[in-house]
This record gives structure tokens, C-alpha cells and sequence, in this order.
């Protein structure tokens, strides 16, 4: 038996368990599908902090998981087009809508107003301003407050 190796001659082990390897493959394909970090570790049969530490370790790992996750954004948003061009599949776009608010960061659009925060007297001469039209007040309003240039 050579100096350096274990019984019957088999490489001689370290102290401690032996490292833990990840399916590679099977993580890619889990981030494809946006599952996390905790997901993953629990797919692959593995602790949350030991599937962390292998991905800190292993940059052609981690490389791989991050780009797995945006080309999964990428087949979402074109699966979100998809469905919303064809009306055969518009029973499914809920599903795509709340799935692209989670992954791909959209939103509903808020209504914004205007809010004014500051006390403005406005002199109204209300015989002229009851044969305005709406559209009409609300653009002398807006002028008077300093909101829209004056019209010419």
C-alpha cells in the first residue's frame, strides 16, 4: 500500500461526509419554471443552506440557474403573447397575467390625479361658467392654476 491512499488501495477520503452533488440538469430545469431557492434545494433532495453553498461554489452553476430563470421569464412573456392573441386561449390568460405580475415584475397601471395641496381662490363669474362645456371648465381651471398654457 502506497503512502496517501486508503484500504485496497482507494484514493484516501478527507474527514467529514462526502460532498453532496446537484443535478445540475434537474436544477436548470426547476429554474426554468421560476421555482426558488427552497423549491430546488427540496427537489433535489438537498438543504436550503447546502443547495446555496454548492451554488456559491459552483459558478458554472450558478451561471447556468440564472440564465435558466430568464430564458423562463423569456417563455412566459412569450407564452403571455401567445394567449393574449389567440381567442381560443383567453380562458388561460388570468393564469399568464398573475404569473407575469410574479415573475416578470408588470403591474396594473394606477389612475393617477392630480391633487392640489395648496388653498387656490379662483373668481368665477357663474353665468359664463354654467354655458361652458366640461371640457371647457376643466381647461380654464387647469390654465388658472398654472397647469396648462394659456390658450391663443
Amino acid at each position: 500500500m502506497s503512502k496517501g491512499n486508503g484500504k485496497n488501495g482507494a484514493p484516501k477520503r478527507g474527514r467529514g461526509r462526502p460532498k453532496i452533488e446537484i443535478d445540475k440538469k434537474l436544477a436548470v430545469d426547476l429554474a426554468k419554471i421560476q421555482c426558488t431557492n427552497e423549491e430546488m434545494a427540496a427537489c433535489l433532495g438537498v438543504s436550503h443552506p447546502t443547495f446555496l453553498a454548492r451554488v456559491r461554489e459552483d459558478e458554472e452553476l450558478s451561471r447556468a440557474i440564472r440564465d435558466a430563470r430568464e430564458n423562463g421569464k423569456m417563455s412566459l412573456r412569450r407564452v403571455l403573447f401567445r394567449i393574449a392573441n389567440n381567442d381560443n386561449h383567453k380562458s388561460q390568460l388570468g393564469a399568464a397575467i398573475w404569473l407575469s405580475k410574479q415573475h416578470l415584475g408588470m403591474a396594473d397601471k394606477s389612475d393617477e390625479r392630480i391633487q392640489a395641496t395648496t388653498e387656490t381662490k379662483v373668481t368665477v363669474n357663474v353665468e359664463e361658467f354654467k354655458r361652458l362645456s366640461k371640457e371647457e371648465k376643466t381647461s380654464r381651471l387647469l390654465e388658472h392654476l398654472g397647469m396648462r398654457g394659456a390658450r391663443g
